[in-house]
């Protein structure tokens, strides 16, 4: 709703009841900011009668819906995926984090990723990123040892025995990444 300041300028039509043509303007303005406080005041008595309310009942309605959330611990430098819309997750493509958001509670949550093969950044919300690996832990292999080598070292280091492609498909990963 807009006052009509000067209702005389504007063109009524003669069947309006409301309108008064010896109504001076100030009466006017009275009247109108009077309608504007009912409407108001209706709006206010909805909104806590029936929207707040609403907002309790689904608040409630499921146990856990606002438990707090375990956060991921992504740094700088970490390898991950970027989840994409419209693609299979065995085709998301990867990315390197180059920089990330933190929020007022000490959490992350955005990124500046570079996307693998187009070589773009990209700023990407916490939870569309899936970590792969970390920058810090990655360890290259001494490149004077032979594929044997590596498959004896994962085997001493852990108890499971793996195979050696996984193996050798690890530290070209690795490779690659550094």
């Amino acid at each position: 709703t807009s006052l009509n300041i000067i209702p005389e300028l504007q063109a009524i039509p003669d069947d309006d009841p409301e309108w008064q043509a010896d109504l001076n303007p100030s009466q006017h303005i009275k009247d109108e900011f009077r309608k504007l406080r009912k409407v108001r005041n209706v709006l206010i008595e909805k909104y806590h009668s029936e929207f707040l309310g609403t907002l309790v009942a689904q608040a409630v309605d499921k146990k856990d819906r606002y438990s707090p959330v375990v956060q991921q611990n992504v740094k700088v430098g970490d390898l991950v995926l970027l989840k994409e819309v419209h693609t299979k997750p065995n085709n998301y493509p990867m990315g390197l984090i180059k920089k990330i958001e933190i929020n007022s509670n000490d959490e992350v949550t955005g990124a500046l990723v570079l996307k693998g093969k187009t070589r773009e950044l990209v700023k990407r919300h916490i939870s569309t990123l899936i970590p792969l690996l970390e920058g810090n832990n990655i360890s290259m292999p001494n490149p004077n040892s032979s594929r044997n080598d590596v498959v004896n070292d994962a085997v001493t280091d852990s108890p499971r025995v793996r195979r050696k492609a996984a193996v050798v498909s690890e530290l070209r990963t690795r490779k690659l990444f550094n």
